[in-house]
């Protein structure tokens, strides 16, 4: 569980990775990565987390 001290910092980072897929435009595939850090009791934390989203093909809603 995480602590709940109010003077607890957190600190956030996110990126956006496009994934190479061969005969696909360019950011067809890309992934979300989320991580969040804190101190907690002089040891540093972490939460990782990753998604996968694909484009709409460009033919659909035609």
């Amino acid at each position: 569980p995480i602590a709940t001290h109010p003077d607890l910092a957190f600190e956030r980072t996110w990126q956006v990775l496009s994934i190479p897929i061969a005969d696909m435009p360019p950011a067809h595939l890309q992934e979300l990565r989320v991580v969040v850090t804190w101190q907690e009791d002089l040891q540093a934390m972490q939460i990782e987390w990753r998604h996968r989203r694909a484009s709409t093909p460009l033919w659909v809603g035609r």
